[in-house]
């Protein structure tokens, strides 16, 4: 018993306890009141048991005033390790957030870098990218309305005008593609594109 109640004691004066050492107490309180509440069950058996002397029974009741007394003291002390134990929880969840926000943040603020120091010259590359492609296509598209007789036409980039979106930008020549239609399928004319993206 006195095990139960110094370890109880420990967890209440200690420092930011671990939630698993606190709910290792829990249990272990838990268990011991258990046990006391079926001891007093059979001294009230016994206790009340007319075959029982007079003497003893009143010892037995003397007893049971003890032991609900280690009752009462064990459950005032669960109640305040449970508290440790929450705030043990929401301690450690807290850790466990601060680590991922940390984390997050850490890689935004390199990205944020990354985009401020390369994102133009990126976005440049991607435009004359885009153009030359544009141009690519028109030259494309002339020469297969015109094939020789032993030559197919030739194929136009899945990027461009296959499956893959891009988006509008301002940075870079025009809609190629949006939702399943081309810019072809939509009737933009290419050279368009390329006067509205010198």
């Amino acid at each position: 018993m006195s095990e139960i109640f110094a370890k109880v004691t420990a967890t209440l004066k200690a420092e930011n306890v671990p939630s698993s050492q606190a709910a290792e107490v829990i249990s272990g309180v838990q268990q011991e009141i258990e046990a006391i509440k079926g001891r007093i069950s059979e001294i009230e058996a016994e206790a009340l048991d007319p075959l029982t002397d007079q003497q003893k029974a009143m010892d037995l009741l003397h007893e049971k005033g003890q032991a609900n007394f280690l009752v009462d003291r064990l459950s005032a002390g669960l109640k305040r390790v449970e508290e440790v134990h929450a705030k043990a929880l929401y301690r450690e969840e807290q850790e466990r957030r601060r680590v991922v926000y940390e984390a997050a943040a850490s890689k935004m603020a390199d990205v944020e870098q990354a985009l401020s120091s390369r994102f133009p010259q990126l976005a440049n590359e991607m435009k004359r990218l885009l153009r030359v492609s544009v141009e690519a296509m028109i030259e494309a598209q002339a020469a297969n309305k015109s094939l020789p007789d032993d030559k197919h036409s030739i194929p136009l980039p899945a990027l461009l005008c296959g499956d893959m979106a891009i988006q509008k930008k301002t940075e870079i020549p025009g809609y190629w593609r949006t939702k399943g239609s081309t810019v072809f399928e939509l009737g933009a004319d290419p050279h368009t594109l390329l006067k509205l993206n010198p």
